[in-house]
Parts: C-alpha cells; sequence; structure tokens
C-alpha cells in the first residue's frame, strides 16, 4: 500500500471485522481514519486499536447510524466539520446479514436502510468534500451475494417496507444495488470530468459467524456445524481486506471496477471483475438513483 499521509479516509461499519481492519491498515500507513461507528462502546474499543496502529495523524471517531437517516445527516455535517471539508476517501464498508425482519428508524427494511439508502445519502451529502479533495475515491463494499441478486428498480418499493422478506434474497438484491449505485456514481462523475473514483469491491469469503444468521433460530448444535462449513474455504479478515484496500489505495484504479479476489471470487490476492449481467446494467443503475433520492428525501448533488 503507499504512503497515506495527507489522506483523510471515513470507513463506516469501522468497529470490527472488514470495517476496523481496512481503518487499521490506513491509519497504519498514515491515513488520519474517522471511525464510523453505532455504539458508542465498540467505538472506543476500535478507536483504541486503530490509535495503536496509526503512524501519523491520530482516527476520530464519528456516530453513524445507517438504520436512521437523521443519524446519517449529522454524521455527515460532522465529517465535514472535522475535514474542514476535505475528504480523500469514503469507504461505505458498514453491513448487516441475513437477519430476521426489522425496520430502520425511517421505515425501511433493516438491510435496503443500511446497504443502500442510507449509505447513499451519506455519499451524497459527502460528495462536495469528497469532490475538493483531487482524486479522491469512494470504495463501496459489496459481496460475492450479489450474483444472486436481481431487481426491478421500479417494482421495489414494497421490498423496501418489508413485504415478501426473504432474509438472503433481500441481502443478494442489496449487495447487487451497492454495485449498481457505485457505477452509476462513477458515470456521473465521468460526464462531469471529475477526478473522483468510485470503486466496488467484495472480500469474497471471510471468516465469520455470519452463516448462522441464515439459519437463525436452529439447534446450537447445527448452527455451529453450518459456521464450521462456511469457514472452510474463507480467509483471515486480514486478507479478506485487500480487495478494499487496494480498491482505496492502488495509483492506477479505475473508476466503475468491481475488485475481488481472483481465486474463484472467493479468496487471494485482489484483481477486477466485471460483476454480474445485473451488475452492468444502465437501466437498473439509473433507476436505482431514483429510488433512493425517493426513499431518503435526500437530492443527489449535480454534479459539473
Amino acid at each position: 500500500m503507499p504512503d497515506q499521509r495527507g489522506r483523510v479516509a471515513f470507513v463506516t461499519g469501522a468497529t470490527s471485522g472488514l470495517g476496523l481492519q481496512t481503518a487499521t491498515e490506513l491509519a497504519s500507513k498514515g491515513a488520519r481514519v474517522l471511525i464510523g461507528s453505532r455504539s458508542a462502546e465498540k467505538g472506543a474499543r476500535a478507536l483504541a486499536e486503530v490509535t495503536a496502529a496509526a503512524t501519523d495523524a491520530q482516527p476520530e471517531l464519528v456516530h453513524l447510524d445507517l438504520m436512521s437517516l437523521s443519524s446519517v445527516a449529522a454524521a455527515a455535517q460532522q465529517v465535514m466539520g472535522l475535514t474542514d471539508g476535505r475528504l480523500d476517501l469514503l469507504v461505505n464498508n458498514a453491513g448487516i446479514i441475513a437477519p430476521p425482519l426489522m425496520f430502520s428508524e425511517d421505515g425501511f427494511e433493516s438491510q435496503w436502510a443500511t446497504h443502500v439508502l442510507g449509505h447513499g445519502a451519506l455519499t451524497w451529502q459527502l460528495l462536495p468534500a469528497i469532490l475538493n479533495a483531487p482524486r479522491s475515491r469512494v470504495v463501496t463494499v459489496s459481496s460475492i451475494a450479489h450474483y444472486f441478486g436481481a431487481f426491478d428498480p421500479t417494482t421495489i418499493g414494497p421490498e423496501l417496507r418489508g413485504e415478501h422478506y426473504h432474509r438472503v434474497r433481500n441481502y443478494a438484491r442489496t449487495k447487487l444495488a451497492d454495485i449498481l449505485f457505485a457505477r452509476e456514481l462513477q458515470r456521473r462523475l465521468t460526464a462531469a470530468g471529475s477526478s473522483t473514483l468510485s470503486v466496488a469491491a467484495h472480500p469474497g469469503i471471510a471468516e465469520s459467524n455470519i452463516a448462522g444468521n441464515v439459519f437463525a433460530g436452529g439447534p446450537d448444535w447445527a448452527q455451529r456445524a453450518i459456521i464450521a462449513l462456511y469457514n472452510l474455504p474463507a480467509q483471515s479478515t486480514e486478507v479478506a481486506a485487500w480487495p478494499v484496500l487496494f480498491a482505496a489505495t492502488f495509483p492506477r484504479m479505475r473508476g466503475g471496477y468491481l475488485i475481488g479476489p481472483r481465486g474463484f471470487t472467493l479468496r487471494g490476492h485482489p484483481t477486477a471483475f466485471a460483476g454480474s449481467l445485473a451488475s452492468q446494467s444502465l437501466v437498473r443503475a439509473r433507476g436505482l438513483w431514483d429510488v433512493v433520492e425517493t426513499a431518503t428525501g435526500v437530492s443527489s448533488p449535480t454534479l459539473n
């Protein structure tokens, strides 16, 4: 990773897993890292860990609950103040995986609220600061699950409200939406002649207990067995963070790329992928942009 001194990065969901690893690695290379955290307790622990790794500017905490659009707006304002309106890197990392049906403060299904609506609103509200930084980047974290996702933006409204909920299907669709959002942002940045890049990344399979969510409610022994099977091909959090860090720091990165592990997209060193056919749809991407704007009430910025 190149020297990151002088860069300011905001990483959402940076209190554990990929987010914490990403924040720690960036800080170790000299970046000033803002740690997005919903929990004050977890935020304090993450701050101590990232501070221990920091080699230049000290990290800071930003309270962010992506399931609250008012919290998103407050976090964006806090980041604007902390950075004097100049942000080099935004990593849209925070996520939840296949939980039981839950709703955000604003009445949206939790996975759509977190992965798509919250991050979309955050990106748009921070874009003035991002555009103020030369060669800045927005990295949006997706998943290999996007290959199993497909949706029509014109009929997605009921799903946003939790109707006919299927936890795995919604996860796959929201992770497809993350790539579509990233690519539509890049298309608009390119049209405006901006040097800012929008890139998507996915970690392949990372060690975690997430598989247990898919079969929540079953016997404990079954949960443990499923988690163990899931983790057989998994790579450590440190290695799984490589695609995200590569997308965030590789000097010759191109906007609109999807970065993931090269070993059958599951594990290994990072490389660029086209992604699913659905993730390359301009119609879906433009339709999704309108869905986010309507649902959040946040106007997408006009890029000049």
